[in-house]
């Protein structure tokens, strides 16, 4: 596996560590580690940075076949994930305060704090600068 997901809840800190490049089936097992861990309606739309940056588009029928275990909160948070894949900007519509992918990235990562560790993957590189660490 390449990759493993800690999470400090006192903290409230998701350390990410990505010891290999993901490839699309890394992605589909990332969003449903994080489903099962409630958390991806939080930290969904940071997957949408990944994936625009490695031009991955996701397997969209097994994400949409999770919907019966999803939270509203959660199906918002794919439905990010998805329309960063699609458009940019993107009207995503999740809040009134949120309509396009950089309000979101404001509204939700610069609330949290999210380590990246990596090694020779500069579409990581590339979402560290995003990021606030």
């Amino acid at each position: 596996m390449p990759y493993k997901i800690s999470i400090l809840e006192q903290e409230g800190i998701i350390q990410t560590e990505l010891i290999d490049d993901f490839s699309k089936e890394d992605i589909s097992a990332y969003i449903r580690d994080l489903l099962n861990l409630n958390i991806y309606h939080k930290y969904g739309r940071l997957l949408v940075d990944y994936a625009r940056a490695k031009s991955i588009s996701a397997d969209y029928n097994e994400i949409n076949n999770l919907t019966d275990m999803m939270t509203p909160l959660q199906i918002q948070g794919r439905e990010i994930w998805q329309a960063g894949i699609n458009a940019d900007p993107v009207f995503v519509g999740i809040s009134r305060q949120a309509n396009t992918l950089l309000e979101i990235k404001n509204q939700y990562v610069d609330r949290v704090n999210l380590r990246f560790f990596e090694h020779k993957n500069t579409a990581i590189e590339w979402l560290k600068s995003k990021v606030v660490s």
